[in-house]
């Protein structure tokens, strides 16, 4: 949570130093510098005055200063042209906030509305390449993921495309949460679900990749682990056989150049 919580602290334009200033203050002093500022009116006020409420809320959890961002940064947008070049971006603060506020209701739509634009830019990356939507899908489905309960699909989704920026990126970070997110949708997935035998496979996928990176034998023994149950799941469920087939005799080939298990070998082929 410490990551996304500077992920999302990241989305706002504040001077480093008064971002510090601020971050150091306790909950009275930045309620009374809130209360000073109340009236912004340049852009620079408006967007430090967003940002110190949503740090109340952040210490606090309480709606108010939450529901005082959401007024201003909807205020906000709606005096920002529809090709500025900033309008995203603060657009994207108005979601962090949403996605917030829903939070505390407990509520869908917001969630479907994020899980919905993560698939989105998740498909104009899987068709292009493009980092930017790749950064988006992340983005948004993080913030999906901010509103409860944990949904296997999006858990599943957020590892894959984390997986993918490590790929492109090299950052470690990345591929820890993924595989620590593809697990995590395994452990919400009921047995016979028609997915799991893929999202097993997904699982696997990045503990090979964890094993490629670290070396780590206990990775990809457990990678092979969970390839035979995604063959198991696949079988039941009519889905990708033949990939789950291919990836487990890859791997246990893999296993067999390492230690030498002539069951690995004869399973491979």
């Amino acid at each position: 949570m410490a990551n996304q919580h500077t992920n999302e602290m990241r989305a706002f334009n504040i001077e480093a130093e008064m971002a510090l200033s601020l971050d150091h203050m306790s909950e009275a002093d930045l309620r009374c510098f809130a209360e000073l500022h109340k009236d912004p009116s340049s852009e620079e006020q408006i967007e430090r005055d967003i940002y110190t409420c949503f740090l109340i809320f952040m210490r606090t959890r309480s709606a108010e200063p939450l529901e005082r961002a959401i007024r201003r940064t909807e205020g906000w947008i709606a005096v920002t042209a529809s090709d500025h070049p900033d309008r995203a971006r603060r657009s994207y603060i108005l979601d962090i906030i949403s996605v917030k506020m829903a939070s505390i209701n407990n509520s869908t739509a917001l969630w479907r509305r994020m899980s919905g634009l993560g698939v989105h830019h998740g498909t104009k990356f899987e068709a292009s390449g493009s980092m930017v939507d790749l950064q988006h899908t992340v983005s948004y489905n993080e913030l999906a993921l901010a509103v409860p309960p944990a949904r296997p699909a999006l858990l599943n989704n957020l590892g894959w495309m984390l997986g993918k920026r490590f790929e492109l990126t090299g950052k470690t970070i990345d591929l820890n949460r993924a595989v620590e997110l593809s697990g995590k949708a395994i452990e919400v997935t009921p047995l016979g679900h028609p997915d799991r035998g893929i999202w097993l496979s997904n699982f696997g996928y990045w503990l090979r990749t964890q094993f490629m990176q670290t070396g780590e034998i206990e990775a990809l023994n457990r990678a092979i682990q969970l390839s035979e149950e995604a063959v198991t799941a696949a079988s039941r469920n009519n889905s990708d056989l033949a990939g789950c087939l291919f990836r487990l005799g890859v791997w246990r080939f893999r296993r067999f150049g390492l230690i030498g298990m002539m069951s690995d070998f004869d399973r491979a082929i």
